[in-house]
């Protein structure tokens, strides 16, 4: 419409259009205010109805000349947009060539045409919009990366860069039969692809071509960056691997990954060196895949590392003569390259030992002692076969085919300086005070103020028994003896009762001397309070139609077991200590910052807690009169024993629930989530408050609690998907009336929505905050045992789970 001939209408034309109806509008409300103001107008006879028409069309006519102007003036402008800018300097060129030559001849073209400038090294190959190469679009998505290779190597040769594809089609991928079927990924740290076998695990020799094709793509994409790359493959092949001990990490410009982690912790602390340690470490652009795992100890400046090494037959794209002293040598130089990465990651780490494997294997075949001023100096000296001399620093034994037999590690990684015992010792059992960052971050004095586990006790009492009584012996007598000497000196009452337990049980033949599992399952764990639980367990978490006589005989049993503990007050709270129970580190971690009052916290045992919570539960199935009233005593005192513990605040709201009162149901659910220690906690509250809430008739506060549910992607996301879906169909109407449409319902308008409603907006942010704290200072106060659940737990609150963090977990174990 804007084009008269082929020539588009003026922009002033737009302009003059506008003014137009802008004056039209000014009359035609002058004239409406006129007659709005007139006492004589009626609004009846042909006078008055005129006069309103005349003004209508006034302003539609004005209104109509407006918009006509503003879009004349739109085009116009995406005209001027959409045209190419010529600049200047060429503007004055082209206007000087036209008057120094005003009608140039056409020119017959050379026969010879001038040769072609030498081609550089192309990048990854890219789309024509310059959008990411199509290996990069398709593999990751792909079910059967291995098959998709093969399809780009044999039919599209030209979607992969040169050497990438002849470095694959070397691997014998074209012919390979009966290979596992793989999915496939590109690391977002440095950028390697890793294949991913589904299924059962591949044989050896099948993992050693998955590694040569995962290093076929890597060296492939590399060899095109070469500044000036050698002639042949081969020689560029060459010059990238033995460049493998000088890689530097991948740079994230921009990342707050380090500060992040270590933001507040002692920066020469162990956690701080095994963050920095392990953000290098998986930043390496190594040709094949890194697999590594470590133990530090930054006290001694120690740092044992294993990392997996690639077979000869890995080496696959190179000539096979070469391919063990290619293996040798890439060995040598991931060592080397791992020292290096540890001694610039920490100025904590003065002494690296690594120890090398083949690839699910735990033979060391290479092992390396380094240190700071030995370093470049084992760099450069001279090999032999891809290895220098074996040495004091450097320990390895040629196999009979040339690659390396198993050695003994120069440091192995139970060795007490890099695993020092203590650090694992249970702190229910120390009483040693904690550092002023445990204190903040923990909110624990002791290291005792940590545990969890009531049982600990009956756990170091037993193994006091064989290292300080010699053992039971081998006969009945020397064991009722040595049990009843440990019951002499023993202050504890459940070690007292777990000596006469076991006493009796060999007294009465029911347990013999030499069924060792059987006398440790009874003195740790056979109370009669635990053996009902044992038979309990089952039950509850039996999915179906109950068994009525069934559930009647077990709540009984329960009842019966619980009766003679109840009879003692043994675990009544008083005005100096009160009984908890604590099913994760992170639980303990809430109370001591959230609810502790001051009063010394002494754990029941979890057969009494879970005692109670069975009870509420099957009392609740029975249904009988007066069960309900039974079944909601019992969830109350488990609530009370643990409330930091979701599942057991969920269980009295199951109560309330049942007895009309879902009202409070919600208030406690509600108390759960706002201190909840776990995500997977968080996300079991938000599944029961939106089966709540709805009972109230708040379904838009239901939907919330789903879409919550689902955004926190834990057990109950599924479900939470399911459960939203039936009650989008069921309340279509509602929901259409309060345009609330679930789908849209996310970030801040969920949030907004579940606080409106009264209910905790279910962020993990502070959550995750807390644990990364806790986890932090119990890392720097070498006390592994916490520190290591507390890290799990963060790396599940987490936006997303970090393969530097989970290396910083896996360094944390025994």
């Amino acid at each position: 419409m804007g084009r008269s001939k082929d020539r588009p209408i003026p922009m002033l034309a737009g302009v003059v259009l506008i003014a137009a109806g802008v004056l039209f509008l000014g009359y035609a409300f002058f004239q409406y205010s006129s007659i709005a103001n007139d006492p004589s107008y009626a609004g009846v006879g042909w006078r008055d109805a005129y006069e309103m028409r005349d003004t209508a069309r006034g302003m539609l006519l004005g209104l109509s000349l407006v918009v006509l102007g503003i879009l004349v003036v739109a085009l116009r402008l995406r005209d001027r947009l959409r045209a190419p800018r010529v600049p200047r300097e060429a503007e004055k060129g082209a206007a000087a060539a036209s008057a120094s030559h005003p009608a140039a001849a056409p020119t017959r073209p050379d026969p010879k045409p001038a040769p072609a400038p030498a081609p550089k090294t192309a990048p990854s190959p890219k789309r024509p919009d310059g959008g990411i190469s199509p290996l990069e679009q398709v593999l990751p998505r792909s079910d059967d990366a291995l098959a998709t290779l093969r399809y780009f190597i044999v039919d599209a040769p030209d979607q992969l860069l040169g050497d990438q594809c002849e470095l694959v089609r070397r691997t014998g991928l074209a012919d390979w039969t009966g290979e596992p079927r793989c999915g496939a990924r590109r690391l977002a740290r440095c950028g390697r692809w890793w294949l991913v076998p589904t299924g059962e695990g591949p044989k050896p020799s099948d993992m050693d071509r998955i590694w040569a094709i995962e290093a076929a793509l890597n060296l492939g994409r590399d060899a095109a960056r070469l500044a000036e790359p050698p002639a042949t493959l081969d020689e560029r092949l060459r010059v990238l691997l033995a460049g493998v001990s000088r890689l530097d990490p991948v740079r994230h410009p921009g990342s707050r990954f380090l500060a992040d982690a270590t933001e507040g912790a002692d920066p020469g602390g162990e956690w701080a060196a095994r963050v920095a340690f392990a953000d290098a470490l998986e930043n390496l652009p190594v040709p094949f895949r890194m697999v590594a795992d470590f133990r530090l100890n930054v006290s001694d400046g120690l740092l044992g590392v294993r990392a997996a090494v690639p077979r000869p037959a890995a080496f696959s794209f190179m000539p096979e003569a070469e391919r063990i002293q290619l293996a040798r040598a890439y060995a040598y130089d991931l060592a080397l390259l791992v020292a290096r990465t540890a001694f610039a990651a920490s100025p904590a780490i003065r002494r690296v030992t690594v120890n090398c494997h083949e690839d699910e294997s735990v033979d060391c075949v290479l092992s390396a002692d380094f240190e700071r001023s030995s370093l470049e100096r084992l760099a450069a000296a001279p090999r032999e076969g891809g290895l220098p001399n074996s040495s004091a620093e450097l320990r390895y034994r040629p196999a009979a085919d040339g690659w390396l037999a198993p050695v003994a590690p120069l440091t192995s990684f139970v060795d007490r300086h890099l695993r020092p015992a203590e650090r694992y010792r249970p702190v229910e059992l120390s009483d040693e005070p904690c550092p002023e960052a445990v204190v903040r971050a923990c909110g624990a004095h002791l290291r005792s103020e940590l545990g969890i586990a009531e049982s600990v006790v009956r756990w170091d009492a037993w193994e006091r028994l064989a290292d300080d009584f010699g053992g039971l012996g081998d006969t009945t007598e020397g064991a009722v003896e040595a049990l009843s000497e440990l019951r002499t000196s023993a202050s504890d009452a459940s070690i007292i009762e777990a000596c006469e337990r076991t006493t009796l049980a060999l007294v009465s033949g029911e347990l013999d001397v030499e069924d060792a599992d059987g006398l440790i399952e009874c003195f740790v764990h056979g109370s009669a309070l635990e053996r009902a639980v044992r038979q309990a367990g089952p039950l509850v978490s039996a999915a179906g139609e109950p068994d009525h006589a069934e559930l009647s005989r077990v709540a009984g049993l329960l009842e019966d077991a619980l009766a003679p503990v109840e009879a003692l007050d043994a675990y009544r709270d008083d005005e100096r200590t009160v009984h908890r129970y604590f099913r994760s580190a992170p639980e303990r971690v809430t109370y001591n910052l959230d609810c502790a009052d001051g009063r010394a916290v002494r754990l029941v045992p979890d057969a009494y807690f879970l005692a109670h919570q069975y009870a509420s539960v099957l009392e609740r199935r029975l249904a009988l009169p007066g069960s309900l009233d039974r079944a909601l005593a019992h969830a109350e005192r488990a609530s009370e024993l643990a409330p930091c513990t979701v599942e057991a605040t969920i269980a009295r709201a199951d109560c309330l629930r049942d007895l009309g009162r879902a009202d409070e149901a919600v208030r406690a659910v509600s108390g759960a989530a706002a201190r909840c220690s776990t995500v997977d906690g968080l996300s079991l509250c938000l599944y029961c408050l939106a089966a709540l809430v709805y009972d109230l008739g708040m379904v838009e506060a239901s939907v919330a609690c789903h879409r919550r549910c689902i955004e926190l992607g834990r057990a109950q996301a599924e479900p939470a998907r399911r459960e939203l879906a039936v009650l989008v169909e069921h309340e279509h109407e509602a929901l259409a009336a309060s345009r609330l449409d679930p789908a849209t319902l996310t970030g801040k308008r969920l949030t907004r929505a579940l606080e409106g409603a009264g209910l905790p907006a279910g962020g993990t942010g502070p959550l995750s905050d807390r644990l990364r704290a806790a986890a932090a200072a119990c890392t720097d106060a070498g006390i592994f045992s916490v520190a290591r659940p507390l890290l799990q737990a963060y790396l599940q609150a987490a936006d997303r789970r970090d393969d530097a963090l989970a290396d910083v977990l896996a360094s944390l174990s025994a």
